[in-house]
């Protein structure tokens, strides 16, 4: 996997390199053309020179030129020829290595400028010139031999001549390769640079991020009680980063907090039979009597039966906390119902309760086991912690739909801050936790269950009247 210090990495280093390469030899090209620009431009004036010294007087062809080696080879540089446009070659000063091109295509288009090869070999730079000599009008006579250099004698016709003359290209050469060092030393120290400042940027960039995962790391399980993430010299863009991580903590305290709590209640709760079934069992075994030892047997079931649906509730909300497994389907409700009515019949009977159930065609999203654990759960608490003479409701959520049901009972003595704690486990209010029985966990079994569900449950508290409705969460999660 990637890494951001690899990414930024990549990104600031081979994009300044690219940008240096291209810069450099768009420098590099820029600068060789106006170099060879300039030597053309050099090579033009020298040939329109030589041209300018070509003169006509009469049917002759006179190069106005002394005859003198070290004035000449100032004239006309490494190499230079005249030639008609026939191509007689009319005068030569040293020699060229490379082929002329067609006289046809230099007439054509006036200029033509190649690299060529000198004798040595040496490389050079050639120009041909395609000109009509000058016309001396002054003079008719033949040129002094003596004084004056004829080239040829020509027809009356006026005569285009082609005048190549050649240089060194060293001075260019070497111009081009010294800025090639230049460029590419400049382009090494510049880049070794910008990788530094890359380096040292993106390592100083990165030190708080690198400093959030040491401490991060620092949290771990056996932390008590892990600090907040202090973000008073935190970038910027780390701010959201401390503030999420500050309340993930704050949720994993609540949690650990939680199961503490839980996992001490749960102590508690099956320390006390397990102390009244060893207490039974060590009478039962110091006085042993036929009589005390059945007595003794059925207390000791009787505890033992408290002790499994207390382990069994534990078990309902572990696997609710660990999500709801099976086939999920619309389960119907009020077979659960009115077979947990009838359980508690004679309970009901008893303190002159009042049960209404109203559910036809009722029904929760769910799997069969999961609903119903909610429904004999929230049925049987409204049933015993109904005073007597107090009265039981159920029905659907609504009069139109059926996905879900409200379970009321009344008169009760709750009050509004009371309603959370309803859903914690263990919970027993002190006025009722000597009359009834139980651990206190059946709401929290249907806390966990209809959350694992993906259920909906809310309790209200309207005058003396408590109800549980349990629906669909999609109806809320607008």
């Amino acid at each position: 996997m990637t890494s951001i210090r690899q990414r930024l990495l990549v990104l600031l280093l081979v994009g300044p390199m690219v940008i240096l390469a291209v810069g450099g030899i768009a420098i590099y090209r820029v600068s060789a053309r106006n170099l060879v620009t300039q030597l053309d431009a050099s090579l033009e004036a020298r040939a329109e020179g030589l041209a300018a010294l070509v003169s006509r007087e009469g049917n002759f062809i006179e190069l106005e030129l002394e005859i003198d080696a070290g004035a000449t080879h100032a004239v006309t540089g490494a190499f230079s020829e005249f030639r008609s446009s026939a191509g007689d070659s009319l005068r030569r000063y040293g020699r060229l290595s490379s082929p002329w091109p067609r006289l046809e295509d230099v007439i054509e288009s006036r200029t033509v400028y190649r690299d060529v090869e000198l004798p040595g070999p040496e490389a050079g730079r050639a120009i041909w010139m395609a000109f009509e000599p000058q016309v001396d009008v002054n003079t008719t006579e033949p040129p002094d031999t003596e004084n004056e250099t004829p080239l040829a004698m020509l027809g009356p016709e006026t005569e285009v001549l082609v005048v190549c003359t050649a240089v060194p290209r060293s001075s260019v050469d070497n111009a081009m390769a010294t800025l090639a060092w230049v460029i590419g030393g400049v382009g090494v120290a510049v880049g070794l640079a910008i990788a530094l400042l890359v380096w040292g940027g993106v390592s100083w960039g990165l030190y708080p991020l690198g400093s959030l995962t040491r401490r991060i790391d620092d949290v771990n399980g056996t932390t008590a009680d892990p600090e907040q993430f202090d973000d008073t010299d935190a970038p910027r863009e780390l701010v959201p980063v401390y503030h999420a991580l500050n309340e993930m903590l704050d949720r994993v305290r609540s949690a650990v907090e939680r199961e503490r709590t839980f996992a001490g209640a749960a102590a508690h709760e099956l320390r006390t039979p397990l102390a009244e079934l060893r207490t039974t069992l060590e009478v039962a075994t110091r006085w042993p009597d036929p009589a005390s030892a059945d007595n003794a047997l059925r207390e000791a079931a009787a505890i033992g039966e408290e002790m499994e649906q207390l382990v069994n509730s534990l078990l309902m909300i572990s696997r609710g906390r660990a999500g709801a497994s099976g086939r999920v389907d619309d389960v119907a409700v009020k077979p659960i119902v009115e077979s947990c009515v009838a359980r508690y019949e004679d309970l009901i009977a008893q303190r002159g309760l009042h049960v209404d159930v109203q559910l036809n065609g009722a029904v929760l999203r769910g799997t069969t086991d999961s609903v119903e654990v909610i429904v004999r759960n929230l049925v049987e608490n409204a049933i015993r912690y109904t005073p007597e003479g107090g009265a039981v409701t159920i029905t659907p959520v609504d009069d139109q739909g059926a996905r879900g049901i409200t379970v009321v009972n009344n008169p009760v003595t709750l009050t509004s801050e009371e309603l959370p704690g309803l859903f914690t486990p263990f919970y027993r209010r002190p006025e009722t936790a000597a009359s009834v029985d139980g651990a206190g966990l059946g709401l929290a079994v249907v806390d966990q269950i209809v959350r694992a569900s993906g259920l909906h449950l809310e309790a209200r508290l309207k005058g003396r009247s408590l109800s549980m409705q349990v629906d669909d969460a999609s109806e809320h999660s607008e």
